[in-house]
């Protein structure tokens, strides 16, 4: 299937979402792939046809400086669709005090700084849509839908038949704002391929998992 093709064959998928789960919520993780879909979603030809497509992102409260300026950035092109969610402060500041930094610490910490604002976020919603690897600890993330057990809803990837050479060259195009740096555990520079994400739980508690091992 040629690029056009399958940009088309997007474009038909996300119409349907629209039209038949309203409403539809979609991740950003500011990842190339989810910034091509929200292109698709929320440029000035198609915003309309895609309104009851909710765009939402999760501050854990650990960002770098750089996700902050591309939630800007969005808004900036865009329009104000992106919603944030963050962990509960109370919910933090008792995790804070009843575990400290103990060997738990880290999925304990990624159910309060992910999951519980993912759940949230999901409230209402009939589907939920991202073009990464996004939560993959969630639920798998290569196929075109899945079922997303825990929340019950299906679970979409509009881009999952598209090669990364044809979403890099679909963000290169279209000049979108892209993440300039990935890290891993460590702190250490990571290709952008490798779709390993600051907020991921391999990384949700790093500097945590530096100083008790």
């Amino acid at each position: 299937m040629r690029a056009v093709e399958k940009m088309l064959a997007t474009k038909r998928l996300l119409s349907h979402l629209s039209r038949d789960f309203i409403p539809v919520a979609m991740f950003q993780s500011f990842s190339v792939e989810d910034m091509v879909l929200a292109d698709l979603i929320y440029s000035d030809l198609v915003h309309q046809e895609y309104s009851n497509i909710n765009m939402f992102t999760i501050d854990t409260g650990r960002l770098p400086d750089e996700s902050h300026h591309l939630m800007e950035e969005i808004r900036e092109r865009y329009g104000d669709i992106l919603k944030v969610f963050y962990p509960n402060t109370s919910e933090l500041e008792k995790f804070d005090a009843q575990f400290g930094v103990r060997r738990d610490y880290q999925n304990r910490s990624n159910d309060v700084r992910l999951l519980k604002p993912l759940e949230r976020a999901l409230q209402h919603h009939n589907a939920w849509i991202t073009g990464s690897d996004a939560l993959n600890f969630t639920i798998g993330s290569d196929s075109w839908i899945s079922w997303d057990e825990k929340h019950q809803i299906p679970r979409f990837n509009p881009l999952s038949r598209w090669s990364k050479e044809e979403i890099q060259s679909y963000s290169k195009h279209h000049g979108l704002p892209v993440h300039g740096y990935l890290v891993d555990a460590h702190q250490r520079p990571q290709p952008i391929e490798s779709g390993l994400w600051w907020w991921q739980p391999q990384l949700a508690s790093w500097e945590i998992n530096q100083n008790i091992a």
